[in-house]
């Protein structure tokens, strides 16, 4: 019996948001798909984003991690 295992790593990087500033004019454009997401990446996106448009299931994720912060 042939098995083998897989194993994957990514390395995301979003320093970027550290030290972004956005220059005055600019709109920035954020779209969310069905996919996870981290949620400080998630708050520095939204911080900087002119427009968010959640696409293909990203609504009901979004909602399932900040549905705390919708109902009091």
């Amino acid at each position: 019996m042939d098995t083998h295992i897989l194993d994957k790593s990514h390395l995301i990087d979003n320093s970027f948001l550290n030290t972004f500033t956005k220059e005055d004019g600019t709109d920035i454009f954020t779209i969310y798909v069905n996919r996870p997401f981290d949620v400080e990446t998630l708050y520095s996106l939204h911080n900087i984003s002119t427009y968010t448009v959640m696409a293909d299931g990203a609504a009901n994720r979004y909602y399932d991690k900040f549905q705390s912060r919708f109902i009091r």
